[in-house]
């Protein structure tokens, strides 16, 4: 109501306050009176025009922001109907191998989830079932928490379609939440419960916290079993296509506090190829020199471990250290042993832990022709 008065009584006060003037003033100071508060107000009506012309602006560019990040995420604009595949087949590599898997996959919701996706950032295999057949093809056979993992590889992400695109987020608009919901039909397990309902927290402080270090330690407290949390968000984030240095931060920041876990490697995937793993650690000129010390100490210690090739570089600039690993071999195989290198890196060198975790991408030879 306030804001009505001054946007548009203000204005029109003004100017009715210059027309009596005018009207009732004889002396010639009428017209200049008339002149100057009329004047005023048609100003202050411009200027509250101006301003919202402004602030719809902002809000535009805002929406517009929301819009590409909905994009990245679902491979479709807002507006836009979800995408789904024609076929409604699961690839061959989901098979159930007990009844709680049996009766999730016969769950037409969970199924309609598992069909959906496009092809997009973070996801170019498309389908929701083509990245948890890759999940499931991570964990190894004797890993004591293969039922666990393989449950939340399930349902994880098999509520993205149910999102609503054109309203804001709220745990009814959000598909951990809504995974966690549907997961209580069949487990009262709260580590599970838990593990799903909040297994994209951490990539979203990585992204946008303002000292995302600081905000992750009050999640992990949170969480009833934070060995399960990490094994799958480890599981979740070293897929074909996801940004590997979100792994890499949040594998440091695990060793940091000491609660980064052990787990079994995954048997080579009989899949070898060239490969080239780089990392970059931020530093200040000062301390470039000990960092590539102790990365090139590393190097020497975890060869035999990596069974890879190491080599440290440095900028120019002392901004950067980048440690480089060339391997033949599976790509997940080799993200899988980084972790422990991570771990007794720290452990070895705390030195690592004053440098930021700037940048992870594992490059390939250029295909051409």
């Amino acid at each position: 109501m306030l804001l009505n008065a001054v946007r548009y009584g203000l204005p029109a006060l003004l100017v009715l306050a210059g027309l009596a003037v005018l009207l009732i003033d004889d002396g010639t100071a009428r017209f200049d009176g008339f002149a100057m508060l009329v004047g005023a107000g048609l100003s202050v009506a411009l200027l509250n025009v101006l301003f919202r012309f402004g602030a719809a602006g902002d809000r535009e560019r805002e929406d517009e922001e929301r819009a590409r990040d909905f994009f990245s995420e679902h491979g479709h604009w807002p507006d836009e109907r979800p995408p789904r595949l024609l076929s409604s087949n699961m690839p061959a590599s989901i098979n159930p191998e007990t009844q709680l898997e049996r009766d999730l996959l016969a769950d037409p919701q969970l199924r309609a989830g598992l069909v959906w996706g496009a092809p997009r950032s973070g996801h170019p295999e498309g389908r929701v079932a083509d990245h948890v057949a890759a999940i499931l093809a991570a964990i190894a056979p004797d890993d004591p928490l293969r039922s666990d993992l393989r449950f939340l590889a399930l349902v994880h992400d098999s509520f993205k379609a149910e999102v609503r695109p054109h309203e804001r987020w709220s745990p009814d608009n959000d598909h951990a939440t809504l995974g966690r919901r549907f997961a209580e039909r069949y487990t009262s397990d709260e580590r599970l419960l838990t593990t799903l309902e909040l297994h994209d927290e951490p990539y979203w402080i990585w992204r946008n916290a303002e000292g995302p270090e600081q905000a992750l330690q009050p999640l992990l407290a949170r969480l009833p079993d934070t060995e399960l949390f990490a094994r799958f968000i480890e599981l979740d984030a070293a897929n074909e296509g996801k940004d590997l240095t979100f792994l890499w931060w949040f594998r440091r920041e695990l060793a940091i506090t000491g609660r980064l876990p052990l787990h079994p490697h995954a048997a080579p995937a009989g899949d070898e190829e060239d490969i080239v793993y780089v990392k970059a650690f931020a530093t200040e000129p000062q301390q470039q020199l000990a960092i590539a010390h102790a990365a090139n100490e590393l190097v020497r210690d975890q060869h035999a471990r990596m069974r890879a090739d190491g080599e440290v570089l440095t900028s120019d600039d002392g901004l950067r250290v980048w440690l480089v690993w060339r391997w033949r071999g599976s790509r997940r195989e080799l993200i899988d042993r980084d972790a422990d290198v991570v771990r007794e890196a720290l452990a070895a060198h705390p030195v690592f832990a004053d440098a930021r975790a700037v940048e992870a991408r594992v490059f390939r030879a250029a295909r051409v022709g």
